[in-house]
């Protein structure tokens, strides 16, 4: 009687004749009844699961079955045998696909082939891109995927920065210099403020900058700022009963720049700016001395390594605002 032989989901791999062995269905060699000196058959097929089929590169198993193993000895890497793609693939290494895989558990690795992104799933079962931001260069990758080209006229140039993105919105950049962005790439920039985007040699955030702990300067000579603080509109009487409007708002920025761009010698002891560092704070006056409006005041750090406001510039125009104010 031959003997049936199934495959592990219960259909039919193959009949094997009474004295024959085959050869052909599958990687081993199957043995039939009766076939008289099988044992060095079967040895055979012992050494070969327990090596699982290593050979180099160029001669993979023959007739290989889903989920069966190979260590190919060219690249030294374990491989399982996927029918739906007709392929060995790396085991521990990324699925090939152009939809979501099913099953993979946290940590494991998607190559999504229709937008050539590298993803991992994490422990909420999201899938993650980890090709979309700044790579290494040591490896090779170069961001950005898409390029950023500025306005220079009349053929744009390519510019390599790197997007800070939350959610999918841009909330800042880097850049290794100062330029504008061209009308090809604004859409990279679709929550920025202004229909001019602009980037500075460095840092450029998009959107508010909120600092609860302090900011510390280092090896600066002296500097020139160019600050707009949102204040509210004191009243006298706020602050003290005989102080003017302005030399409340004084105050108040004073205590703000303290906060924001220490000095030389402050209370951390810490390298701040030094003595002849400048701001300027374009500011607004509801009512009082000076009058009503908006003013442009200028501090700079005094010998006592304090800011010290030194000269306003009262209802300044608009060109003069934008000259002062950046």
């Amino acid at each position: 009687m031959a003997y049936l032989v199934f495959n592990n989901n219960g259909s039919l791999l193959v009949r094997i004749p009474v004295g024959t062995f085959n050869t052909s269905t599958t990687s081993l060699t199957l043995i039939g009844r009766d076939v008289t000196n099988f044992g060095s058959i079967y040895n055979q097929n012992l050494i070969t699961l327990l090596g699982n089929s290593a050979n180099e590169t160029n001669f993979p198993p023959r007739a290989p079955i889903t989920g069966q193993l190979w260590w190919d000895k060219t690249y030294k890497k374990l491989k399982a045998y996927d029918t739906s793609y007709g392929a060995w693939l790396a085991v521990g290494a990324a699925i090939p696909s152009y939809s979501q895989p099913v099953g993979q558990e946290p940590g494991e690795f998607w190559y999504d082939s229709t937008n050539k992104n590298l993803n991992f799933i994490d422990n909420d079962g999201q899938y993650n891109t980890i090709t979309s931001f700044p790579k290494s260069k040591f490896s090779g990758w170069k961001y950005p995927l898409t390029s950023i080209v500025d306005n220079t006229q009349p053929t744009a140039l390519t510019q390599d920065i790197t997007l800070l993105q939350h959610y999918g919105n841009t909330v800042g950049a880097i850049s290794s210099q100062a330029f504008t962005v061209g009308a090809a790439s604004t859409g990279n920039f679709s929550s920025y403020p202004s229909a001019t985007v602009s980037l500075v040699k460095g840092l450029t955030i998009i959107g508010d900058a909120k600092v609860t702990g302090n900011i510390s300067f280092g090896q600066l000579t002296s500097q020139y700022l160019s600050v707009s603080i949102d204040l509210d509109r004191v009243s006298p009487g706020s602050i003290s009963s005989t102080a003017t409007v302005a030399t409340q708002n004084s105050t108040i920025i004073n205590n703000v720049l303290k906060k924001m761009f220490p000095t030389t010698g402050n209370l951390y002891n810490e390298n701040g700016l030094p003595i002849g560092s400048e701001a300027r704070v374009f500011c607004t006056y509801s009512a009082g001395n000076p009058s009503p409006g908006y003013h442009v005041r200028r501090f700079s750090v005094n010998n006592s390594n304090q800011w010290e406001v030194y000269v306003t510039t009262a209802t300044p125009s608009a060109v003069s605002v934008v000259n002062l104010v950046y």
